[in-house]
């Protein structure tokens, strides 16, 4: 008797424990997940207010993190939990191209670790990793394809009212001259305000000549789960030759080459 009282104690709290976890894995992927979502909405935002007047190479640049940023935030906010493998699985296919991509559950730390992949039928076009952490809203991921390289971190402020940027990007189909072949390279750093009524960026369109993108992704301090403690601090950047571009609301937008007033 007793042996059958325990079986049917067990079951239910099985029972239990998968709608717990069932409700648990909703609000994570409706609420802790959402950074993705907030900073998307956040970057296109400003593309909205200001992207029809950057020069290059700020267009340029903020045109491929939108575009970044734009597909993070579908992988984040489609994926499908799949309870039998303990991880959230977005797919989406375009007739023979597949992109596959796998969230893993959070740890106590509240990381989720990501990984995905672009096959066209047998053939690997692109794959990446990256790491989403709740507690500081904060993003990384690196990857690469047949056409560019992109390192990405982004990260909430300790104030709660904007979010960092920083980017390194290298397109590998750019031709430099009819005789050269030469990839078109891009660091930028980014701080805007949620409320989008701020963003400061500097970018510079050349590696320094010993940091090609590996060597400068490595040694890059992150900002991932470490948000620097205000943009001023923050903005120096690897050449002294580089673009700024500042928006403020009701004032307007400036940019240009770098000035010592700045």
């Amino acid at each position: 008797m007793k042996k059958i009282s325990l079986t049917i104690v067990m079951v239910v709290m099985s029972l239990f424990m998968i709608s717990c976890s069932e409700t648990t894995i909703r609000d994570l992927l409706d609420n802790e997940l959402n950074g993705p979502n907030e900073y998307y909405e956040m970057m296109d935002g400003y593309w909205v207010t200001i992207g029809g007047s950057l020069n290059s190479p700020a267009l340029d640049l903020y045109a491929e993190l939108i575009s970044v940023a734009g597909m993070l935030d579908e992988f984040y906010g489609n994926a499908e939990w799949d309870g039998e493998n303990s991880r959230w699985v977005y797919q989406y296919s375009n007739e023979t191209v597949v992109t596959t991509v796998y969230i893993m559950a959070g740890s106590e730390s509240g990381e989720f670790d990501v990984e995905w992949t672009v096959f066209d039928g047998e053939t690997l076009l692109w794959e990446g990793s990256g790491s989403y952490h709740t507690g500081s809203k904060s993003l990384k991921t690196l990857f690469t394809t047949s056409g560019r390289k992109i390192w990405l971190q982004t990260v909430k402020s300790t104030d709660d009212t904007g979010y960092f940027t920083y980017i390194a990007y290298e397109d590998l189909t750019v031709p430099f001259a009819p005789e050269v072949y030469a990839p078109s390279f891009f660091i930028a750093k980014i701080w805007a305000k949620t409320d989008l009524t701020e963003i400061k960026g500097r970018v510079i369109d050349s590696y320094p000549a010993d940091s090609p993108f590996e060597t400068f992704t490595a040694a890059a301090v992150e900002i991932y789960d470490n948000p620097p403690t205000d943009w001023d601090s923050w903005n120096t950047m690897p050449s002294a030759n580089w673009y700024y571009f500042n928006y403020v609301s009701g004032v307007g937008l400036s940019q240009g080459w770098a000035s010592p007033a700045l």
